[in-house]
């Protein structure tokens, strides 16, 4: 009987188990029940040899067809199958006397898993070096390896399989349980504020959230506060956070950090940034630098991202520090993989990434955007979904779309300056009371719009804005912080 078997590299002897993969096979041939029981471990990738991957192939092949995969049918393949010549009835017997008793069949399965990544991890190696020898900038080579990495890390958590329904349901009930555990009903990870956390169950993972809205509405703002409050409860020990990374595309992130502590300390921001402080206020700040430096925020400042360079960045955060939010200011400032003169054809090849990104990592995405400027030109100022139609596929990919607005803003650039043509002094006084009615009844308060909930009902969300803090809080009846 001539044996097809052939001796492997001497680079990859080491990691492979010729006895270990005819064991298996041996197994799967004499019961082909074992089958289900590796098939979740087990792929025609894990054999090393061809002759190996082929029977595995066929014997899978059988078996879909809910066809006998024995000796007889397997050695079948090689009287009308060129490919299938080595595969003979000799050979298949041989393989069923290769078993060997002190091991099981999931013993076997488990072993050659474990030899293919460390093969894997041995062509990591060699593509790296292939890499270094393009023509590709070392970030574009950066880039490969860290996608190479990360694809290695997930095959060395087994690929992930379909999910019955029995444990889909399972999964529900269990985050249901997890948000009875809150008073919010919170089920994803905490945006630290009562009514927002109460209308969204927190921000649900692989979800991408989308905070669009004006300038000065305070986008910025509101997200690094959510971003703050997620991963000081995470630090606390609380399990509605997690760390989180604020890609910051417009600001340094000295100036996120600054907003963050001007928001903590109590001290404003103008008064921060100027450095118009007195010793009392250094030493609050001092020691707020101490307390605060070990809450899990990562900022990336880079300038100009690519949505490559934004998923190899957060792949390896994922990994290294388990990230569970990411924050992203703003969408308008990424760049498409493909450079293109249609910006609304980019901006929405930008959003299907970060869609992806968001489920692959299995974390919420805060993705800020811009409106156009077509919201100043009506009387009623508030967003719409119908102001992102102009910005490519942002409403269809995301799963929730919020705006912020804050009338204040507004009015403050409206007051009446002098009677109308024909209009008596008596009129222009009632006409600027009640504007001035209006901007009290506005003054340090914020809307967040929830304009579409893929997970449930909209609505708005009303809260508390401290402009000197940059510092959105909840807001009571009273309008005052919780």
């Amino acid at each position: 009987m001539k044996n097809p078997v052939k001796e492997p590299s001497k680079d990859i002897i080491k990691f492979s188990n010729i006895e270990a993969e005819k064991s298996l096979l041996g197994f799967l041939i004499i019961n082909n029940n074992f089958f289900e029981e590796i098939s979740d471990i087990v792929s025609e990738e894990v054999f090393l040899l061809k002759a190996h991957k082929q029977v595995f192939g066929i014997i899978k092949n059988l078996l879909n067809k809910s066809q006998v995969a024995d000796i007889v049918t397997i050695s079948n393949f090689s009287s009308y199958a060129p490919e299938y010549k080595e595969i003979t009835f000799d050979y298949i017997l041989d393989l069923t006397n290769s078993i060997v008793s002190t091991g099981s069949h999931r013993d076997y399965a488990n072993l050659l898993y474990d030899l293919y990544i460390k093969r894997q991890i041995l062509e990591l190696q060699n593509n790296i070096s292939s890499y270094l020898n393009t023509e590709d900038s070392s970030e574009e080579q950066v880039a490969k390896i860290e996608r190479d990495i990360f694809s290695l890390a997930e095959k060395g958590n087994i690929s992930k399989e379909s999910i019955d329904f029995g444990s889909s349901l399972e999964l529900a009930l269990n985050s249901a349980r997890t948000a009875s555990q809150y008073k919010n009903g919170i089920s994803g990870v905490t945006t630290g504020l009562r009514d927002l956390d109460s209308k969204l169950g927190g921000l649900q993972r692989s979800d991408l959230i989308v905070l669009a809205g004006r300038p000065s509405m305070g986008k910025t703002a509101l997200s690094t506060n959510i971003a703050f409050n997620a991963a000081s409860t995470f630090a606390s020990k609380g399990n509605p956070g997690a760390p989180v990374v604020i890609f910051s595309l417009e600001m340094s992130a000295e100036q996120i950090a600054s907003r963050i502590l001007s928001s903590e300390v109590g001290v404003s921001s103008d008064a921060l940034r100027k450095g118009i402080l007195n010793d009392s206020d250094f030493e609050r700040l001092a020691q707020a630098v101490q307390t605060l430096k070990n809450i899990p925020i990562f900022i990336d400042d880079t300038a100009s991202l690519t949505t490559t360079m934004l998923r190899t960045k957060c792949r390896r955060l994922k990994r290294q520090h388990n990230i569970g939010l990411i924050v992203i200011d703003y969408i308008q400032l990424l760049h498409g993989d493909r450079r293109t003169d249609n910006r609304v054809n980019e901006v929405s090849e930008i959003t299907r990434n970060l869609k992806a990104i968001a489920k692959e990592l299995d974390v919420p995405i805060i993705a800020l955007s811009q409106l156009s400027r077509m919201v100043e030109t009506r009387e009623d100022k508030k967003p719409m979904l119908s102001d992102l139609r102009e910005s490519g596929s942002i409403e269809q990919d995301a799963d929730v779309v919020s705006f912020i607005f804050r009338e204040e803003y507004y009015l403050q650039r409206e007051e009446p300056q002098m009677p109308k043509k024909d209009e008596s002094d008596d009129a222009f006084k009632k006409r600027y009371e009640q504007w001035n009615q209006r901007l009290n009844s506005a003054k340090n308060k914020a809307t967040v719009i929830i304009a579409k909930n893929r997970h449930g009902a909209i609505g708005n969300v009303d809260l508390l804005f401290n402009s000197a803090k940059t510092q959105f809080v909840d807001l009571d009846k009273f309008h005052e912080p919780r």
